[in-house]
């Protein structure tokens, strides 16, 4: 228990200095910072697609637990596993692409749902 929780801890440390590490390599390049926000994210989900590309996310995943699957880095490898498995079941191409996504626009949909009622409610008081 205590291997795992340490492995998650440093997975998501480590996930956090290298988007940190982009974000400030962006800004000096003169990005604004949402820009260097923005491609900072984009990095880390090309450095998590590469990653499940060759194989590799799935055990960093075993050893990261929560660590990786919690940041940015889990979300691109589990859009590419919903387009993988619908392709493998002889899904044509657009319709893997929608399977991939919906579980994340669910998500998004559930988030932007609970922050109005959250927002709502704060005002309320």
């Amino acid at each position: 228990m205590l291997k795992r929780l340490f492995g998650a801890f440093l997975c998501g440390g480590l996930i956090g200095v290298i988007t940190q590490t982009a974000m400030a390599l962006y800004a000096s390049m003169g990005a604004t910072p949402l820009l260097a926000i923005v491609f900072s994210l984009v990095t880390i989900g090309l450095i998590g697609v590469l990653l499940y590309g060759f194989g590799l996310y799935h055990k960093v995943e075993r050893w990261g637990g929560f660590g990786v699957m919690a940041t940015f880095v889990g979300l691109p490898p589990a859009i590419a596993i919903g387009i993988a498995a619908a392709r493998a079941e002889g899904v044509p191409a657009l319709k893997a692409i929608g399977k991939g996504l919906l579980p994340i626009a669910l998500l998004i949909l559930f988030g932007v749902a609970v922050t109005t009622v959250a927002a709502f409610a704060a005002h309320l008081l």
